[in-house]
């Protein structure tokens, strides 16, 4: 019935988008928001207070299971990556979802009140 056609907002969609989750304690809330972040993201991190890491090897299993990606920051304010995630391979939402998803992020950066997201520039690697 209907058809669509991208505009210039299509051009500006992220090759990958990352999600951060960022929490002082309670590492299996952080886990289950990252969780749902992989809905719509390529790669979804957890940033933990390493005080409030309990027995490791089981959270780092958990994570790993996972397909997130966990840091710890130190008390010096240091950042440690943990485990590093895999790119989400799995489909739980459709391909217009994620875009949708996208898109609504990118309505929000370029929203003056923006308090929610940030552009990271892509680190240039060393010839």
């Amino acid at each position: 019935r209907y058809s669509y056609e991208g505009t210039k907002w299509v051009d500006a969609v992220p090759p990958s988008l990352l999600a951060i989750e960022l929490k002082l304690r309670n590492w299996r809330e952080a886990l289950d928001q990252a969780r749902r972040n992989i809905m719509f993201s390529d790669f979804s991190y957890v940033v933990l207070d390493s005080a409030s890491l309990p027995d490791q090897r089981q959270t780092l299993d958990e994570y790993r299971r996972s397909s997130v990606g966990l840091c710890a920051v130190t008390e010096r304010g240091t950042i440690r990556t943990l485990v590093k995630p895999r790119r989400t391979t799995k489909k739980w939402c459709s391909g217009y979802q994620k875009t949708f998803q996208q898109m609504r992020i990118l309505r929000d950066l370029v929203n003056d009140k923006n308090e929610k997201w940030n552009i990271l520039a892509k680190e240039a690697k060393d010839d």
